[in-house]
């Protein structure tokens, strides 16, 4: 997970996502590099943390994928 540290750390952040009633943690990964972005989605895939790939960012918003995070990445200080 040394990967998506230094992504999260770098270019990310850990926010919390309100939709309606609801708020929960979610982590966010932003890089106008197009390799530097597949390189953190393929990371995240090799470490079974499923990621919504946009154009210039990843999202992680599913609690198993957040709660793996939170333990192994933990929050952007």
């Amino acid at each position: 997970m040394g990967v998506l540290t230094r992504c999260i750390c770098s270019d990310g952040c850990v926010f919390i996502n309100r939709t309606g009633r609801y708020a929960y943690e979610s982590y966010d990964f932003s890089n106008h590099s197009r390799d530097i972005l597949d390189l953190f989605v393929a990371t995240c895939t090799r470490v079974g943390v499923d990621c919504r790939v946009y154009e210039k960012r990843a999202k992680i918003y599913r609690r198993a994928s957040v709660a793996l995070m939170l333990e192994n990445v933990g929050r952007k200080r």
